[in-house]
């Protein structure tokens, strides 16, 4: 028999080019029929430069940047990159990227908390679509056991305010009252020192005070303390504050320490983020805006 007659079967490779793959999409109800001029010229562009680093891709409101976002995210997938996720602002724009990418006919996975919705994520079929506070949270799955080869970040030009939500710790009455107390209590002496102590007590019994910060050099001598109090309280435990003291549990030093509004937040004056392993390791990072 001659096997030289024999033909291989046909690969079957998926395409790289974004267009490419909006133009294979299953015809589904609902399904664009076609891209808008700016939604190609971004796809274009992103796609000669997808192997940078990092790339910004802005588009006019309402110019359809989830579809662009979508096709980005399947483009990194076909492609073969781990664990590519999508990052959105709330809950509600997760499950809208969601709502878009089935009419699409991609495929998906969610995470916004507890388990992924399927195995696709997991088994390098699919994408994951998540939200900043799962993904930037101190103790984030995602990031400790599905390190991403790439992310697409949603809505960039707001990420700085949900980051910053995810570093900072806000201990408040009636949730925490104790522990709030015993931080009052350690920071008073300062207060006291440099003639502040009643507008420490009118910042955190008054909703009409301006809150009030303690000084960073009293911050920097009772950091030691503030964290024996914060652990003390079972903080390790505490399903509302654990997340983000993971993060400043070393850095306390470091931070701002603001009492009002019944309430003390303990937050970096500036966000660490090139010491955070998404920014330092070599990933692909697509900013849409």
């Amino acid at each position: 028999m001659d096997f030289s007659q024999l033909k291989r079967p046909a690969r079957n490779t998926k395409p790289l080019d974004p267009i490419a793959i909006f133009e294979r999409r299953p015809s589904l109800p609902n399904t664009p029929n076609d891209l808008w001029r700016g939604q190609t010229e971004a796809l274009n562009e992103w796609h000669k430069n997808r192997s940078k680093s990092d790339v910004f891709i802005a588009l006019n409101t309402g110019a359809g940047k989830t579809l662009v976002g979508l096709l980005v995210a399947q483009s990194l997938v076909n492609e073969g990159v781990e664990n590519v996720t999508y990052v959105c602002g709330t809950k509600d724009l997760v499950l809208q990227t969601q709502r878009e990418a089935a009419k699409l006919g991609i495929e998906y996975t969610l995470r916004t908390s507890g388990d992924f919705s399927n195995s696709l994520f997991e088994t390098g079929k699919a994408f994951c679509i998540t939200t900043y506070t799962s993904f930037f949270n101190g103790l984030s799955v995602l990031q400790r056991d599905y390190f991403p080869g790439a992310v697409i970040f949603d809505d960039a030009h707001v990420a700085e305010r949900m980051i910053r939500e995810a570093f900072t710790l806000k201990i408040s009455a009636p949730e925490q009252t104790e522990l709030l107390k015993e931080i009052k209590s350690l920071f008073e002496p300062h207060f006291k020192e440099v003639g502040k102590l009643p507008s420490l007590e009118s910042a955190i019994d008054s909703p009409f005070e301006s809150p009030i910060m303690a000084s960073p050099n009293a911050v920097k001598e009772k950091a030691g303390r503030l964290y024996n109090l914060l652990v003390d309280s079972g903080i390790k435990n505490d399903a509302n504050l654990k997340y983000s003291f993971n993060h400043l549990k070393e850095n306390l030093e470091h931070c701002a320490v603001v009492f009002g509004y019944g309430a003390v937040e303990i937050a970096p004056t500036f966000l660490p983020l090139f010491n955070l392993p998404i920014f330092l390791r070599n990933v692909r990072r697509r900013y849409l805006s």
